[in-house]
C-alpha cells in the first residue's frame, strides 16, 4: 500500500520516484543470442554471437538473482534450446526456489527435447507461432517450421499429461498484417489442444528489431483490426483460460494496430530486470543501453546503484524511446494504479 501510495503521488511529484526501493521480482535471461530460425521480424539470427555466459555464470547469476528476491526467471534468446544446458539451467532454477521458470521457443527443437524439457521442473513454455502453416513458415523462414511447432507442442502436453506435470503452455503470436487474419484459426488450434494464446505487439525500437522493415509488416487494415479483437474478446468471455491478456490489455493491442496507441507509465524498471548472453544488465527494457555486466559487478550493487534508480524513474515516466515490450503488465499497473484514471492516463 506504502509503495502504490508514493507510485500514486509520484505523477505530481517526480522527486518521490526517488524513493521507491528497486525490487524486481522477474527476470528474463538470453541465454544465447544466436538463432536456428530465419525471421523476417528480426535481425538476431543475422549474427553469429561468441562469448556468451557458461552454464557456471548462469548458475552464479541465478543464485545472485534468488538472493535480491526475483522469484520468476524466463529463458530467451535468440533461441534457447540451442544451448545444450539449456535444461540444466531449468533445474537448476528450480532447485533454487524459484517459483516460475519459463522459456521462450521458437519449436523448431522443442519436440526433439520435449521429453528432457518435462522432466526439467519447466512451469511455462511459450512457443512462437506467427501464423498458420505457410504463413507462420514465410515469418519464420523456415518451410518446416509450423509443422514442428505443432508436434513439438503435441509432444509437450502428451509427455505433461502422462507424467502428470502441470506446464502452462501458449502460443505466442506477434500481429502483422499477415499473421492478424489468422488468430481466429490460432485460436482454435489452442482449443484444440488445450493451451492458451499470448498476443506481442510488433516494435522498432527493441535492438533485434532495429534494420527490420516494419512497413511491410505494419497493419493497414483497421476494419480487420478490429474483426479479430472483436473475435478475441468473444472468445475470452466464452472460453477465458485460452486469452492470456486481460480486457484493458485487449484495448491497448486494438489502439496500437490501428495507429492510435494510449501512454502511459512503464514499471519494468521496478519489476523486472533482462540480462543479456553476455552478462549486460538491463533495467527490464531491451531499449535502453544496459547498466553494467554480471562479469564485472554484482547484481545487489547494480539494482542498488544511483544509476539504476534514475533509470527507473525515467522509464516510469516515459522519457525513454517507448516500446511495448511488456505492455500488458504496464496496463495493468497502471490501470490497478489509477482505476478512476483522475490523473488523465489515457487507458
Amino acid at each position: 500500500m506504502v509503495v502504490r501510495s508514493l507510485l500514486y503521488f509520484s505523477q505530481y511529484f517526480n522527486k518521490l520516484l526517488g524513493v521507491i526501493p528497486i525490487h524486481p521480482y522477474a527476470a528474463k535471461i538470453k541465454i544465447t543470442e544466436n538463432c536456428n530460425g530465419h525471421c523476417i521480424t528480426c535481425n538476431t539470427w543475422k549474427t553469429k554471437h561468441t562469448n556468451e555466459l557458461s552454464t557456471e555464470e548462469l548458475q552464479n547469476i541465478m543464485n545472485q538473482m534468488r538472493d535480491v528476491g526475483i522469484r520468476v526467471i524466463k529463458f530467451t534468446g535468440g533461441e534457447p534450446l540451442l544451448r545444450e544446458d539449456a535444461t540444466l539451467l531449468i533445474k537448476e532454477a528450480r532447485n533454487l526456489g524459484f517459483k516460475e521458470v519459463a522459456i521462450q521457443t521458437n519449436g523448431l527443437l522443442l519436440c526433439n527435447r520435449a521429453e528432457e524439457l518435462v522432466k526439467s521442473g519447466i512451469t511455462d513454455i511459450s512457443i512462437s507461432v506467427d501464423g498458420i502453416g505457410k504463413t507462420n513458415n514465410i515469418i519464420r523462414g523456415i518451410p518446416y517450421a509450423y509443422d514442428a511447432s505443432l508436434l513439438g507442442i503435441k509432444a509437450i502436453t502428451l509427455l505433461a499429461k502422462t507424467l502428470k506435470k502441470k506446464i502452462n503452455v501458449r502460443i505466442s503470436t506477434t500481429l502483422t498484417k499477415y499473421s492478424i487474419e489468422e488468430v481466429p484459426m490460432l485460436l482454435e488450434v489452442c482449443r484444440d489442444l488445450g493451451i492458451s494464446f499470448r498476443i506481442n505487439l510488433l516494435d522498432k525500437n527493441p535492438y533485434e528489431f532495429r534494420g527490420v522493415e516494419m512497413s511491410a509488416l505494419s497493419i493497414d487494415n483497421k476494419q480487420v483490426v478490429d474483426k479479430t479483437l472483436d473475435h478475441i474478446e468473444t472468445m475470452k468471455k466464452e472460453t477465458p483460460w485460452i486469452i492470456s491478456e486481460d480486457s484493458n490489455a485487449l484495448e491497448y493491442v486494438r489502439a496500437y494496430c490501428k495507429g492510435t496507441p494510449k501512454e502511459f507509465l512503464c514499471a519494468h524498471g521496478y519489476l523486472s530486470v533482462y540480462l543479456s548472453s553476455r552478462g549486460e544488465v538491463y533495467s527490464g527494457c531491451w531499449v535502453l543501453n544496459p547498466i553494467g555486466n554480471l562479469r564485472k559487478t554484482k547484481l545487489r550493487n547494480i539494482l542498488r546503484s544511483d544509476e539504476y534508480k534514475r533509470r527507473a524513474q525515467q522509464m516510469f515516466v516515459k522519457k525513454c524511446p517507448g516500446c511495448t515490450c511488456g505492455y500488458a503488465l504496464n496496463v495493468y499497473v497502471a490501470n490497478f494504479l489509477f482505476p478512476t484514471n483522475i490523473l488523465g492516463f489515457q487507458l
